[in-house]
Formats: structure tokens, sequence, C-alpha cells
């Protein structure tokens, strides 16, 4: 299928302002995606990494409150599969030509807030201060 063409420069056709600016949308998108994608990737082993070490006997003994190492483990085991999940929906609704491949990418971040604001509310429910639900470790 040949692109319609507005006019010709030199001879050779030049594509119609719209379809120029679909291409750079188009592009740009892509970009925003691999970002994205690479974010939670990077993000998400991290986190996995995290979850791992809370297994361990060691930095358990470290927290001081139960609830608030619940709150981190759920965090922690959970967010990589949302980003993959998010990363994988987003890619497919841009192949697909949907309009909401952006909101997708961005619901693992917004878990991510939420979770950290349900941790500070726990952290501070236990005792009345932030920031001292885990002991200082060596």
């Amino acid at each position: 299928m040949t692109p319609v063409t507005a006019r010709t420069f030199f001879g050779r056709p030049v594509l119609r302002e719209s379809q120029n600016l679909s291409a750079v949308v188009c592009g740009a998108m892509v970009v925003v995606l691999w970002a994205f994608t690479l974010f939670h990737v990077a993000v998400g082993l991290a986190s996995l990494g995290l979850a791992l070490r809370l297994l361990t006997p060691q930095e358990r003994a470290h927290w001081r409150s139960p609830l608030a190492l619940l709150v981190a483990e759920f965090l922690c085991w959970i967010y990589p599969i949302a980003g993959f999940v998010a990363a994988k929906s987003a890619w497919a609704a841009y192949a697909t030509g949907h309009h909401h491949a952006i909101p997708m990418l961005l619901t693992p971040i917004l878990w991510l807030l939420l979770m950290g604001l349900l941790f500070a509310i726990v952290d501070f429910a236990e005792d009345g201060v932030l920031g001292n639900a885990r002991n200082a470790g060596p």
C-alpha cells in the first residue's frame, strides 16, 4: 500500500503533514514504552532481590513491626508481577492501536505509591513515629 501524497518535491512524493506527525508520535510512543518497560524491569528485579532478602532470618530479626514487615513483603512480591503484566499489556495495546498503553504502564508506579502510603500509615499507627519499623542493621 503506498502512502497518499499531497505534493511532490523535486519529483519525489511528500507525505501529508498528518502522516509525518503520526510517524513521529508512533516513534515517540515506542521510546516511552521502552523507557517504562526498562524501568519496570529494573525496579522489579530490585524488588525481587529485596523480597528474597526479607525471607532470611537475619533480615527478619531487624524488623520491630510484624505488620510493617508484612506490608513490605506484600509490596516486594507483587510489584514484579504488576510490572510484567502492565508492560506486556501496554505493548499489546500499542500493537493493536489502543490509546491506553501509558495508563497501563503507570499502574505499577501507583502501586508503589499506594503501598508506600500504607507502609507509612502502619508504621505511624504502631508507635506514633515514622521511620522506625526496622532496627538499624550492621
